[in-house]
């Protein structure tokens, strides 16, 4: 849904939930639920959440990497004030450097593949605009970027 034109979310969602059969399927049924309550009406407005618009990765996948690498040079869960000081002081000598690099380029290179991955969804979500294809089909042609799926 975070890749579907926030203007199409809703209509996207009932068109998922009519594509249930009516027997069984209970754990796509309480995903869809929880989707509604949470997502849809809870506390989170659409263009929160919402990528289809997103320039660039649409992860914090970035910010989890901080963390993944703060983790590494600490080596504990509460490391020493000077020994969290110097650790500082190295990680922000490499993202000084890291940002040089990137303001004398074009920005922070991607992979060949998600740049290409990036391509193709918004190639679709052009169609989508441009009404050449349909909704059903925007949402069928989108479910391979979905999840842990290699594309």
């Amino acid at each position: 849904m975070a890749l579907i034109p926030v203007n199409s979310v809703l209509e996207a969602y009932e068109l998922i939930k009519a594509s249930l059969p009516t027997n069984g399927h209970t754990a796509a049924k309480k995903i869809l639920a929880y989707f509604k309550k949470t997502w849809l009406n809870g506390n989170y407005p659409l263009a929160l959440w919402n990528h289809c618009l997103t320039v660039g990765p649409p992860t914090n996948n970035h910010v989890e990497g901080f963390h993944s690498k703060l983790n590494k040079y600490l080596k504990a869960p509460h490391p020493h004030i000077f020994k969290l000081i110097n650790v500082f002081k190295r990680y922000e000598v490499t993202s000084n450097v890291h940002y040089l690099s990137i303001l004398s380029s074009s920005g922070p290179l991607r992979s060949s593949k998600s740049v290409n991955k990036d391509k193709r969804i918004n190639n679709l979500t052009e169609k989508f605009s441009n009404k050449t294809i349909d909704l059903e089909t925007l949402l069928n042609q989108l479910a391979p970027f979905m999840g842990n799926q290699k594309n």
